[in-house]
């Protein structure tokens, strides 16, 4: 039988207020069970310090105090952006899980999977799993939680849903999702989706983001608006009790300030410093993790005014200099990246766009376009560093250019409404490492940004997804990464980011995958009280 689900309008489309979060929006704690290695996830030449101690020693108890950049736009999963998972993935769980490296595996909520036929998927459900209100996450509530990104307005992911037909359940542990035409990465994309327990949900309407419910290793308890989040135990997780007692995360905007908590013992962790401070944590004998990410800086043109000329557009890519940026601000430790649908460090892209100064001259040939330049101060480490070196490269170019510093919800209100202008720039993250996640999310004409609408993006866009895999799609996203990059010169991907983060001596098992979902159930205190 299919599963109706119910559009609620108390949960506004206004709350979409990002594409991703770096500063607490939802990197979840739900990727692999694995403890992970000291280094995991950190690459020699960007690394600051020898990483995280494992977890395996870690004693029971204990309160983790924990220190993030920003308050998340809400804790209901469904609705959050990207870097709330830094809070929601400790008491909700995905459906379909990544491991470190970014690889789907098959230990989670869903534990296997198969396509009977080319329009339809079975999963298989886990059995013995209760959400901590005592709902049952069966067949009947996976399917809820997969339409609810389809049906829910205000649901963040609704736009990679819509070709979902519907999800039917078969037995307590089997649900078929049929989609109208046929789409290969479903499994990928549920790896997006956070279980929810129907009852509750639709019960609680707008309010289940004050008290939210999941399946995870540690349940909501409280929140000081603005200030802190609290959870607290599991004691009945279907993989075991964690190890801590509760995680406290506050919220100080400044780096510097969140590396003197750690340093005075205020805090026990704190995420996001930049490479600097990472430095200056080692030195002071703290513990350093860097994890090369998948956030990747991308500058978007918007086709309005002076950038409905090709020629201005590509007067303005190559005029940005994304090596220069990284050598000059971050010191070579994030990675300049000229690639747009590649979604980890690493992986290459057939055609770039070469920054050339001298040929954005010759292109403008002595006009002086006025643009504005838009970007969320202060969100991610350097931004600001960063826009100023943008602005002053365009200027150089020829370009007038008038900088528009804002806060999220003005700037994502503005590209939701189809208003903003010139370029802005911002973190983007992929949920999942599938080139699609930014094909339909950012190039299609009906995606989050959607700055440069092409008819035929979106017709290859849907043949990709049609194909049988991700590797016989790739030729497609090939030629729209050298469509929208070099061609059209709409996207100007500038540098995949490298996070640091600084943790008391006495903490060990905390990790973060390239995909920045963070994960701790491992987490834990090593060594006496």
């Amino acid at each position: 039988m299919g599963i109706g689900h119910t559009r609620r309008g108390t949960r506004s489309w206004a709350i979409i207020l990002a594409l991703v979060a770096v500063l607490a929006v939802t990197l979840a704690a739900c990727g692999s069970g694995d403890g992970g290695g000291a280094a995991a996830g950190t690459a020699a030449d960007q690394a600051v310090g020898e990483g995280i101690q494992r977890g395996e020693n870690a004693r029971q108890g204990g309160d983790l105090k924990v220190g993030l950049p920003g308050v998340p736009a809400s804790l209901d999963p469904t609705l959050s952006t990207r870097g709330g998972n830094y809070i929601f993935g400790t008491y909700s769980e995905t459906l379909t899980n990544f491991d470190l490296e970014g690889k789907l595996t098959k230990d989670g909520l869903l534990t296997d999977w198969e396509r009977p036929d080319e329009n339809t998927w079975r999963f298989t459900v886990r059995e013995g799993v209760t959400f901590h209100n005592g709902e049952r996450f069966d067949a009947k509530a996976a399917a809820y939680t997969i339409l609810a990104q389809r049906d829910t307005e205000g649901a963040i992911l609704t736009t990679y849903f819509q070709n979902i037909d519907d999800v039917e359940v078969v037995d307590p542990t089997t649900i078929d999702v049929r989609t109208k035409t046929p789409q290969f990465n479903i499994p990928d994309q549920l790896g997006t989706v956070y279980a929810i327990p129907p009852k509750a949900y639709e019960e609680q309407g707008a309010d289940f983001a004050k008290k939210p419910i999941g399946t995870g290793p540690f349940v909501f308890d409280s929140q000081r608006a603005g200030q802190s989040v609290r959870v607290t135990v599991n004691e009945e997780y279907w993989r075991g009790r964690p190890k801590l007692d509760s995680i406290t995360f506050s919220f100080p905007k400044d780096a510097a300030q969140r590396l003197a908590l750690v340093q005075s013992g205020a805090l026990d962790l704190a995420f996001e410093l930049s490479h600097t401070q990472a430095e200056e944590a080692e030195n002071a004998g703290l513990q350093v993790l860097s994890v090369p990410t998948s956030l990747k800086q991308v500058a978007f043109i918007v086709e309005k005014g002076p950038f409905e000329d090709p020629d201005v557009r590509k007067a303005a890519a190559l005029a940005i200099d994304r090596n220069a940026i990284v050598e000059g601000i971050f010191n070579g430790t994030n990675t300049a990246e000229g690639g747009f649908l590649n979604t980890l460090p690493g992986q290459d892209v057939p055609q770039v766009l070469e920054p050339d100064m001298e040929e954005a001259k010759r292109l403008l040939a002595g006009k002086s376009p006025e643009i504005t330049l838009s970007w969320v101060a202060g969100f991610n480490t350097g931004i600001d560093e960063v826009t100023s070196a943008i602005r002053s490269q365009l200027e150089e170019a020829g370009f007038k250019v008038n900088p528009n510093p804002t806060d999220v919800p003005t700037l994502f209100g503005q590209v939701l409404q189809r208003k903003i202008n010139g370029i802005w720039v911002y973190g983007v993250v992929p949920n999942v490492p599938d080139p699609n996640f930014y094909v339909q999310g950012l190039m299609t004409s009906k995606s989050i940004s959607a700055n440069c609408p092409r008819q035929e993006w979106d017709q290859k866009a849907v043949e990709a997804l049609t194909l049988e895999d991700a590797e016989a799609a790739q030729p497609i996203y090939d030629e729209l990464n050298t469509d929208a990059v070099v061609s059209e010169a709409c996207y100007v991907p500038i540098y995949f980011e490298t996070s640091h983060f600084a943790a008391a001596p006495n903490v060990g098992g905390f990790t973060f995958s390239p995909l920045r979902y963070s994960d701790f159930y491992e987490a834990g205190f090593v060594g006496e009280e």
